[in-house]
Order: C-alpha cells, then structure tokens, then sequence
C-alpha cells in the first residue's frame, strides 16, 4: 500500500489520534490530503526540544522513535503513535527532542499546511477544542 495515493490509509492512522477524535471521515479527508508521507533514517533528529521554528505534526506509520526532555529519554514511540500535535495550534517550543530508532515512515502534516485546512473547514478546529483543551490538562499535570 502507497500512502501517497491511499487517502482511506491515511484517514485510518488519522483516527487514532485523539486530537481529530471528534472528526467526521470528510474532515479526517481533508487533513489526509495534506499529511505527506515521509522515510526517515535510524539516528534522525525530528524534532529538537526548545526549536520554536520547525512546526510538524507527526504520525508513525512504521517505525521507532525516542523522546528525549533534558538529555533524558522519557519514552519510546512506535507505529501508529504521534507526536508535535500542540504544535500545529500553539506558537511554543518544541517540549522535547524526538530522534529515530530505527527507519521511520511518518505521516508529516505542517503547520502552513493545517492551518489551511482548518480555515477551508473550520468544522475541524471547533472539534478539536475539547481534546486539545484534555491534552493541555494533561501536560498541566506533568509539569
């Protein structure tokens, strides 16, 4: 299966991230058409803690990565696991660093790319307001 012409592939990965969990199939559609497939090499840094400028949201479709906060690894996240979602909504730094494991196939959604889908359907952006109001509580607890 090609992600790069499997919109129902991409809406399936989709579905398992809690942040579009009150969006229809169309929305999911429509934040699959910008979410780009990419192969990314065992050793890769995909995101650095503190970088304010990189702004992606990631979905492992195959593959390992760790987390790592204050030069610590504080998890592991695998296929159908995601990452940088606060990201796509909220002008911070990255929280922490993501670095590959082994080979990765991630779908990649940017922000200049999220945002136009939200502003096209803004149906998607109401909906995400409870899971990414959870999601800040979340974090709110870690800290």
């Amino acid at each position: 299966m090609s992600l790069d012409s499997d919109s129902a592939a991409k809406v399936e990965l989709l579905k398992h991230v809690p942040l579009f969990e009150g969006c229809s199939d169309a929305e999911l559609s429509d934040i699959a058409d910008v979410a780009a497939p990419h192969s990314f090499p065992a050793g890769k840094e995909l995101i650095a803690e503190g970088d304010h400028e990189h702004r992606e949201f990631f979905v492992i479709v195959k593959g390992n990565v760790d987390i790592i906060r204050g030069g610590q690894k504080v998890n592991e996240l695998s296929d159908g696991d995601f990452f940088g979602e606060i990201q796509l909504l909220a002008d911070t730094p990255r929280l922490a660093s993501v670095v590959t494991t082994s080979d990765v196939t991630a779908l990649v959604v940017t922000e200049d790319s999220f945002r136009h889908v939200i502003t096209t359907v803004p149906t998607i952006a109401v909906k995400m307001v409870y899971p990414l109001a959870e999601m800040v509580a979340y974090y709110a607890r870690q800290a």
